[in-house]
Parts: C-alpha cells; sequence; structure tokens
C-alpha cells in the first residue's frame, strides 16, 4: 500500500506542474470539534472528552483534489476526573471524483494520543501513535440548491508505537475504519458551513514488548467554516 500511495501522489504532483495557478482551486478550513475518546486494554478502560481545533487545505483540479490536514486538543472537558487526553492528527489525502457524486481517496496520516495523570505524577503518562496510508471512498447528495449531504468511509493499515512508564517504545500493527457523515451549506457562492460527525475506531496488536492488545475509539462532532477561492 505504501508504494501505491506513493506512485499516486507522484502522478498527483507530475499533473499540477505545469498548470496555471487559475486553474486550480484553493480551499482553506477552519474547525472546531467536541471529541469522546476511548482507551481500552483488557482489563482497563479508560475515557475522555477533548476540545479540538483544526485546519485544512485543499487544492482541487477537475476531479482531482489534494487536501492538507491538521488538529490538536486545546482543552479536556472531564472536570470531575484525574485523567486527562491530549490528541494531535495530521493527514494528506489525495481524491479523484469517478463520476459526479462518487469519489476514492489514498493517503497518509499519524495520530498520536498522550493519556496523563492531572494529579502531578510525571511519570503515570501513556503515549499511544499510529501512522501509515488509507484508502477510502465517499458519495454526496444534493438535498436543494445549498444543502448537501455526504458520506465517507476509510480503512487504514498502518503501524503504531507504545511507550508507558515502564516500556520505552513496543512497537506493533494497528488497522482501523472510519466512518463519517457531513451536512454541508452553501452560505454563498465562496463560502460554505459544514457540520460532520466522524467515527475511528483503532484496534492495535503484534507488539514486540507487551502482551496486549488495544482498541482505541475516537467519536468527534465537528463544525467547520471554508472558503473557496
Amino acid at each position: 500500500m505504501y508504494a501505491l500511495l506513493v506512485l499516486i501522489i507522484l502522478f498527483f504532483f507530475s499533473f499540477f506542474h505545469n498548470l496555471e495557478a487559475a486553474e486550480i482551486q484553493l480551499q482553506p478550513k477552519l474547525s472546531l470539534s467536541y471529541r469522546d475518546l476511548s482507551y481500552s486494554a483488557a482489563p482497563v478502560k479508560i475515557t475522555g472528552d477533548v476540545l479540538s481545533a483544526g485546519a485544512s487545505l485543499t487544492l482541487i483540479r477537475e476531479r482531482f483534489y489534494l487536501d492538507f490536514a491538521g488538529e490538536n486538543s486545546i482543552d479536556n472537558l472531564q472536570r470531575n476526573t484525574q485523567i486527562a487526553f491530549d490528541r494531535q492528527d495530521i493527514s494528506v489525502t489525495l481524491g479523484y471524483g469517478i463520476y459526479d457524486n462518487v469519489s476514492l481517496f489514498t493517503g497518509f496520516k499519524q495520530g498520536k494520543t498522550k493519556i496523563y495523570s492531572q494529579s502531578g505524577v510525571p511519570d503515570n503518562i501513556i503515549n499511544l501513535q499510529e501512522y501509515g496510508p488509507y484508502i477510502g471512498a465517499g458519495a454526496g447528495w444534493r438535498a436543494s440548491e445549498n444543502n448537501i449531504f455526504s458520506f465517507t468511509v476509510a480503512y487504514a493499515d498502518m503501524q503504531s508505537k507504545y511507550q508507558d512508564a515502564t516500556i520505552n517504545s513496543a512497537r506493533g500493527d494497528v488497522s482501523g475504519t472510519s466512518l463519517a457523515i457531513a451536512w454541508r451549506w452553501n452560505m454563498n457562492k465562496h463560502l460554505f458551513s459544514q457540520l460532520s460527525m466522524v467515527r475511528h475506531d483503532y484496534f492495535y496488536e503484534n507488539f514486540d514488548q507487551i502482551n496486549f492488545d488495544i482498541h482505541e475509539k475516537i467519536l468527534s462532532i465537528r463544525a467547520s467554516l471554508a472558503y473557496q477561492f
């Protein structure tokens, strides 16, 4: 999958190389998300809620698009617990519209989760990281002139790292799925808002230094504002 991703991205950049700037549409986007996180490693289960801010930039040329996105937690919302979460995500996605309302995409992502105690104990920290390629498909339906509903599904086959107070760096495999639904409202010719719900499920296994598997779930409710040049 890595080789296929590299070939597709190289093709995309060669396709863009000789284009006039006017032929490329730019779409910056800002977002704010409520994220519910769940970490399970039997018999331990830890949950938390965070507020996250994100930004992305999408380049569009005819049926092709290239998207750069990042998101970072800015506040923990569970005030009645000593456990807190931090979550960071970055991704690069290359997509192609095979029909007017259906697209296929591939990309590379990296996500980091930090679970730590707010009691002041410095070593009571779990770091979990996944990185690797993914593929997916999406479809959209125009409900009215200014309202569009969409759905996407993706699968990721990645590598992972785990670290805590006793394990310096355990490496393993992680597979994951992503399901998303979104509603877009075109406010005018260039400006639009979007409300979406995204669920990620990650399954970590085959670690070289630990003998347990991990299941991580992230449910995000996201409000976005974008402008298309």
